[in-house]
């Protein structure tokens, strides 16, 4: 069974699958529309950090969490069609909380990013 964007813990290790996923595995944990478990669906507790995988390689732009797709508050961070420096490419492994219902917030150490509901009309853009 495929535990995609989970946040569950790995019962030896006491740490969730994404924590203790190879650098190459990490693509099979990002949010997409047909992930059906937490963090990607709808449900999250507020205030509590789930592990996750944040798509990179085009810049910070956007994720799925809860069940909706956010957009970054600071679109500089995906203007450059790269990471930002000191970002991993092409995934970034952290935490994606959500701090009120019109706010998330990615942490990776030191690195942050304030994500906010994408509009309605809102569209992604394809990466290459």
């Amino acid at each position: 069974m495929l535990l995609a964007g989970c946040a569950h813990t790995n019962q030896r290790a006491g740490r969730s699958p994404i924590e203790t996923a190879s650098y190459l595995e990490l693509g099979k944990y990002v949010c997409a529309p047909q992930k059906h478990e937490l963090p990607c669906q709808a449900g999250v507790t507020q205030g509590r950090p789930y592990a996750y995988v944040l798509p990179t390689h085009c810049g910070i732009r956007e994720g799925r969490f809860d069940g909706r797709l956010w957009k970054a508050a600071d679109a500089a961070l995906g203007r450059t069609g790269n990471p930002p420096r000191g970002w991993d490419n092409p995934y970034q492994r952290g935490t994606m909380q959500l701090t009120s219902e019109q706010q998330a917030e990615f942490r990776s150490g030191q690195l942050q990013a304030t994500f906010r509901p994408a509009p309605g009309n809102y569209k992604v853009e394809p990466c290459e």
